[in-house]
């Protein structure tokens, strides 16, 4: 056990006299840099007993510096569980100083000052193999994203490598007109896009819009490095992008702020809800605080420190434009013949009041050769028409042309960009995927949410005295979940929008349900509320989102579900593809009945490809869910409720008349039990999740064979091993003589598969634990 230190000496010289062992514990953990290994060596006298209190004398010399004051926070927000994990604590610390210099600041001082150097300086070996240890990392980060990456690309490259002052604001100095209106504008830019869409579904009983911002909620977003999109069949890459996920390659991944800072012309891709208008408000915001350093200081928001060492262009004047309003606008260019860039610099003038007047003499002012601005255009596939995508296309191209010194960033759906050769834009313009959220960037997600939500609405969590330690506890247990339940909650979690809500769900509830099918239920209840924010179109939207009949739209995406579900192959771990005359019939279908969606078809198409977050559309005119067990899920609630409306496989007849539940589930199990599977699982969950319990024992009955059978086929072993899980998910006690004889039954199938080779081994240990519970409260009756 490490010995209690109580002074900042007894540190010191306890590092001095037994760095050896330190380090090798240190090095036991396996860290991947040399610094991760220093950080964890200099703290290990500290753990586990005594490390909020280190804090104390460790910085007293430099108490209210900025670098302390991070370290020092950082350490008190950490859950007490953390603490007694070094290593964990460690890959806190360092992945907060990767978006944070003054964490950084604070490392290397605790490393230099602990005096480790000046103890391994008197063993010459020791000294000069971790010295080259360090140089090797060095070099080693050469090759990851930094700000050197980005500088050594543009050499190669030819391109422009002036590096701007961090700490001058050269756009006011540059700006022309009067600096009250570049500030006025800069204020505006946050006021209207700092600010996440979630303010629009959030639960709280507190003003949203004015606490929640995109700055102090953004996690680092990952691009994927190669571009494969036309090197290798669709599928293909969709198995090569799943694996790497899975797996967690991320040598195979890059820093969406890096490809940023290393290419002047950048479209950013992806799927709805994966993040791509939350990085370009992120980056808006960021860019605004650095060209307003006085506000910045003022609101304690470093905007440059914000963006990372990738960011070498200083504080460049950002214009957020999203083209779905400039499509809309009376400045959008009738006709093809009529597009060029003044069509866009009116727009922005037009929206930007008297700053506008002095913009253009900004953009093409002549300067020491560096950048000026940063366009970001939000949305190009957004706009309704391709006719229109071609025009906005020679708009950007122009731009380009004529205003030299501004940097441009587009954002679109992958697959309408790569699809679409007519409005993609020319070959100056590099195009990278978003990658979903690693494990590291979910953890960091979790841990800003709940650190921001203590810090702007204590009183959601009791008031200030205690908000804090309530968070720390509430972020600690959503990692806790992600780590038990991998397999169902991770892949949700990668995606941006499913994060957001889950977590939503997490703090409005303070945990998240117990039963899966109870989460998917309040997922998609807030995805349907979802709607993201636009300034011009904003009426538009909120008038459409109000038309439409909510519970109808669900019928239609149960049973688009169903039907997805009846053509999946068991080996597919994600979901497959619907075609747009497919989904148009379920939506056309539920519109007949009695009842309309209360708006168009065509309307509710492209609200659900491309905002509503229940659907996505990677492919021209295909549609998916973003995670096959949403659509198993949404599967299992159309057998449960529109038993009637489901189109059952060919081949497959109903005892009576007509299809009921729960004879079409065992049926199913029957017909392809492996592609089932999940899907029975949901239907217990839904059914359990209802009040009483005859509905469960009904459906547990009807999975068991219903005569004697001397040798039971695979399907049979499935459906008595799903009914035991069934049983087991609620722990259902026999209340009737009728539930009795089923739990008997119950009994006594489970003990005829409990040894069968055609379960897997945790399916068998499962099997004799849930036989030894049925047992028990048989007894206990």
């Amino acid at each position: 056990m490490a010995p209690t230190i109580l002074t900042r000496e007894q540190w010191q010289a306890d590092i001095q006299a037994n760095w050896k062992r330190y380090y090798a514990d240190a090095q036991a953990l396996k860290l991947k840099t040399r610094l991760g290994t220093l950080v964890a060596t200099v703290l290990l006298p500290l753990f586990p007993q005594n490390e909020i209190g280190a804090v104390e004398y460790l910085t007293a010399p430099l108490e209210g510096s900025p670098r302390f004051d991070a370290y020092r926070d950082f350490v008190k927000q950490q859950s007490e569980q953390q603490h007694k994990d070094l290593k964990v604590f460690v890959k806190h610390l360092l992945a907060t100083a990767e978006k944070n210099s003054n964490m950084q600041e604070a490392l290397n001082y605790l490393v230099l000052e602990s005096g480790i150097f000046k103890a391994i300086e008197q063993d010459a070996d020791d000294y000069r193999a971790l010295l080259e240890g360090i140089l090797n990392d060095a070099w080693h980060r050469l090759k990851e994203p930094s700000g050197i990456r980005v500088v050594a690309e543009q050499i190669i490259a030819g391109g422009n490598v002036i590096i701007a002052g961090r700490d001058s604001n050269l756009v006011s100095q540059d700006f022309a007109g009067d600096t009250a209106t570049l500030l006025a504008y800069l204020a505006s830019v946050r006021a209207e896009w700092n600010r996440p869409d979630l303010n629009r579904i959030l639960p709280f009983q507190y003003h949203a819009e004015y606490t929640l911002h995109i700055h102090n909620l953004f996690t680092p977003l990952d691009v994927w490095c190669h571009d494969e999109h036309g090197k290798a069949d669709e599928d293909e890459l969709i198995k090569l992008r799943f694996k790497a996920v899975n797996e967690e390659q991320d040598e195979m991944r890059r820093s969406v702020i890096e490809m940023i800072a290393s290419h002047p012309y950048l479209v950013v891709t992806g799927g709805a809800g994966t993040g791509k208008s939350y990085l370009a408000r992120y980056i808006t915001a960021c860019l605004s605080y650095a060209c307003d350093p006085q506000e910045a200081e003022r609101q304690r928001v470093d905007g440059l420190m914000l963006l990372g060492n990738a960011w070498i262009h200083g504080p460049l004047l950002p214009l957020y434009i999203p083209m779905r309003n400039f499509a809309a606008s009376e400045h959008f260019p009738a006709t093809l013949g009529a597009a060029t860039a003044t069509n866009l610099l009116r727009y922005i003038c037009a929206t930007t009041g008297e700053f506008g007047n002095n913009l253009e003499q900004y953009l093409v002012r002549e300067s020491d050769g560096g950048y000026r601005a940063l366009l970001i255009l939000d949305g190009l596939d957004e706009v309704d028409s391709d006719e229109d995508r071609i025009i906005i296309q020679k708009v950007i191209e122009q731009w380009a042309d004529r205003f030299s010194q501004c940097r441009i960033l587009v954002t679109s759906r992958t697959y309408a960009y790569r699809q679409n050769v007519s409005w993609r834009l020319s070959n100056r313009f590099t195009s990278a995927e978003l990658a979903p959220f690693s494990r590291n960037q979910i953890g960091i997600y979790i841990t800003d949410w709940y650190d921001q939500a203590s810090r702007l609405r204590p009183a959601s969590f009791g008031g200030k005295e205690v908000a804090s330690e309530v968070t720390r506890n509430l972020a600690r247990e959503l990692k806790t979940v992600l780590k038990d339940d991998e397999n169902s909650l991770l892949p949700l979690m990668r995606q941006p929008l499913l994060m957001a809500m889950l977590t939503l769900i997490h703090e409005t509830r303070r945990s998240l349900p117990d039963k899966t099918s109870e989460l998917y239920e309040a997922t998609i209840d807030l995805l349907n509320r979802w709607m993201p924010h636009s300034t011009s179109g904003a009426d538009r939207q909120t008038r459409i989102v109000s038309k439409i009949n909510h519970d109808l739209l669900l019928d239609a995406l149960k049973l688009a579900a169903f039907h997805l579900q009846c053509r999946q192959q068991s080996y597919q771990k994600y979901p497959g593809m619907l075609s747009r005359k497919e989904l148009r019939q379920f939506l056309k279908a539920q519109n007949t009945r009695g009842r309309n969606l209360g708006v168009s078809i065509n309307t509710l198409l492209e609200y659900l490809g491309t905002r509503n977050g229940v659907l996505l559309s990677d492919r021209p005119d295909q549609y998916r869910f973003p995670h096959l067990s949403i659509q198993e899920y949404l599967a299992a609630s159309a057998l449960i409720e529109l038993y009637d409306e489901c189109q059952m496989p060919e081949g497959l007849k109903p005892a009576e008349a007509v299809w009921t539940f729960p004879e079409n589930l065992t049926v199913l199990l029957s017909h392809a039990p492996y592609r089932w599977r999940n899907v029975a699982m949901f239907v217990g969950a839904v059914i359990s999740g209802n009040k009483g319990q005859d509905g469960r024992w009904t459906l547990i009955e009807e999975l068991l064979p219903q005569e004697e059978i001397d040798e039971f086929e695979e399907d049979i072993v499935f459906r008595i091993y799903i009914a035991g899980e069934i049983w087991a998910s609620a722990y259902l006690k026999a209340r009737l003589p009728s539930h009795r004889v089923i739990q008997s039954r119950l009994v006594n199938n489970l003990e005829r598969i409990r040894v069968d080779d055609r379960l897997d081994a945790p399916e068998r240990n499962l099997t004799a634990s849930i036989i030894q519970q049925l047992i028990q409260q048989m007894k206990l009756r």
